[in-house]
């Protein structure tokens, strides 16, 4: 799996979007998490 982090609106980074979406976060920005 291709490692592309982005940023949940929960505050957390997760390593792609597929894997935010999988957890339910459904909004995000590219990028790790300030």
């Amino acid at each position: 799996m291709e490692y592309n982090p982005v940023c949940g609106y929960d505050n957390i980074t997760y390593g792609s979007a597929c894997e935010a979406k999988y957890q339910g976060i459904t909004k995000h920005t590219k990028g790790k998490c300030e």
